[in-house]
């Protein structure tokens, strides 16, 4: 799991789909589901991501405070997302948006020379070179990426296994079921270990950091819901809360290939058959195997509110290592095999590198639902991509603009040419206009596994919320959130940074909570 070069292999999963989508995405996938990456593990997702360490736009967290959520507006939580990393890039060391004395390293991993010509288009086009971590994103940006001496630097390696807390004992192999709740309080939880039922108690409070899936479904489970949905699964309720009514998700399409007259980096397989490729990774943790495959990231504001507000809309990037879409990958990101065989496989062997374009501000917004009262049983996820029209026009202008950077400058002089995938399904429209785009997106997009708001933050008065912004689930005492799931917005970013920053900034919260005997203040 610490080589870079095997980031998002389906191992230690806890093997989630989503629900069939009604207006697009993954109906490539089997039975028009698309999986849902969720590690099973400890250290949790940052053991088998991609380590991209991004943060986001501002506007991200401004939005978040705008909400009623004060304490959790940029400034605000800059000092706590600095406090988790350790920039290793050197033009960054002295950057007011940077820390360099937290567990979590930053660094720019491996790189081929795709970085180079990507770097050399955009100067060509105008495009500007910007510190995506920094004051402004919209342009084009190395890979900072949570690698450091080419090895996945995860929450675990750093926080569980680095440092050894005394005052901390985890136990393994449980699943806890259900929290406890006396007279308006939670007290302790109920978990499964070896097919037996135990129980523990909290001295202060239970704190639930199991994820945007887990999280929504063991409140529910525990009576901590929507009523009435509770009341169809004979769950009793303790508390009506609107648990699962919301649901954020990044969808990311996959069906745009860039033909060029020659190999620009070698392919996946060339890497893993190269017995020297695993003899330098041995020796000194350097070469393809010490990189995740992306190696640049470009962002773009794609309409006029996300130009005003220089608040980008889309993100792409290059899968630089798989060249396209392998069967493996296709296998990870849901694809069916006959959608590999007419899409990939004629091209398998050629020249050709794959961009993917990301909706990173998608209006549209999903549902978390239980099937039953069963703790095994898996919720229904439903994220309902593109059910706002909006997102379908942004994703379709981000992948134009995605095109014609990558046939431009130096690629251009590769030859590189948009490949007709033909996409079965879009057959129906002449290829490469803005209808077969549509079609393609609703077709190729996948769940970039960044689902989060299912227990949402927000202040008391608010229909939406079940925490509040101390984080303290609304009509139970001693009961807190932390993880993914309480995100008021979808920032738009890859969300493991942000994580981060939510955890450090809890941890302030409950500390203050105890020693100063009551609620923090919102700064």
């Amino acid at each position: 799991m610490d080589i870079p070069f095997l980031a998002g292999l389906p191992y230690a999963d806890w093997n989630y789909s989503l629900a069939p989508q009604k207006n697009g995405g993954c109906p490539a996938g089997p039975e028009e589901r698309c999986p849902c990456s969720r590690a099973k593990v400890m250290g949790g997702c940052t053991v088998h991501n991609t380590m991209s360490y991004m943060r986001g736009n501002r506007m991200d967290y401004n939005t978040w405070a705008a909400l009623g959520n004060g304490g959790w507006d940029y400034e605000s939580v800059l000092p706590y997302f600095k406090k988790t990393e350790n920039v290793q890039i050197p033009e960054l060391k002295d950057s007011e948006y940077h820390g360099t004395s937290g567990n979590i390293m930053n660094t720019h991993p491996y790189e081929t020379n795709f970085t180079k010509y990507a770097m050399e288009t955009a100067q060509l086009l105008g495009i500007p070179t910007v510190d995506y971590n920094g004051a402004n994103q919209t342009g084009i940006s190395r890979l900072q990426a949570t690698i450091y001496k080419g090895t996945r630097w995860s929450a675990n390696r750093v926080y569980l296994l680095g440092l050894r807390r005394p005052n901390l004992f985890v136990r393994k192999r449980a699943l806890v079921f259900k929290v406890i709740i006396q007279n308006g309080t939670a007290v302790g939880v109920d978990y499964i270990q070896n097919n037996e039922t135990h129980r523990v108690f909290a001295k202060k409070e239970v704190i639930l950091s199991t994820g945007a899936i887990n999280s929504p479904q063991l409140l529910m489970l525990s009576g901590i819901g929507p009523k009435e949905h509770l009341e169809e699964l004979d769950i009793p309720t303790i508390v009506n809360s609107p648990v699962g009514r919301i649901l954020f998700d990044h969808p990311l399409f996959q069906g745009l290939i860039i033909k060029v007259d020659e190999f620009i980096t070698p392919s996946r397989y060339d890497i893993l058959s190269d017995f020297s490729n695993f003899v330098q990774y041995i020796v000194n943790n350097s070469g393809p195997l010490s990189g995740n495959g992306v190696e640049v990231f470009q962002h773009l504001e794609v309409g006029e509110e996300a130009i005003n507000s220089s608040w980008p809309n889309i993100l792409t990037a290059v899968l630089t290592q798989p060249n396209v879409l392998t069967r493996e990958i296709a296998q990870v990101l849901g694809f069916t095999e006959e959608f590999f065989e007419q899409f990939s496989a004629p091209i398998a062997k050629d020249a050709v590198f794959e961009p993917i374009v990301v909706l990173i501000r998608p209006r549209s917004k999903g549902t978390l639902t239980l099937q039953d009262s069963n703790i095994y049983s898996h919720p229904i996820i439903d994220p309902n991509y593109f059910s706002d029209p909006e997102d379908v026009a942004v994703i379709v202008e981000g992948i134009k603009r995605t095109k014609e950077f990558y046939t431009s400058g130096p690629f251009r002089q590769l030859g590189a040419q948009v490949y007709n995938a033909s996409i079965p399904a879009c057959a129906g429209h002449a290829f490469d206009t803005d209808e077969y785009w549509s079609c393609a997106a609703r077709w190729a997009s996948v769940s970039m596994s960044h689902l989060s708001g299912t227990c949402r933050m927000g202040v008391r008065d608010d229909p939406t919320a079940v925490v509040s912004p101390h984080l303290t689930v609304w009509g139970v005492e001693g009961l807190r959130v932390v993880d993914a799931s309480i995100f008021p917005t979808l920032p738009s970013s890859p969300i493991q940074a942000v994580v981060y920053m939510v955890a450090e900034k809890a941890s302030d919260l409950i500390k203050c909570t105890y020693k100063e005997g009551g609620e923090c203040p919102s700064r």
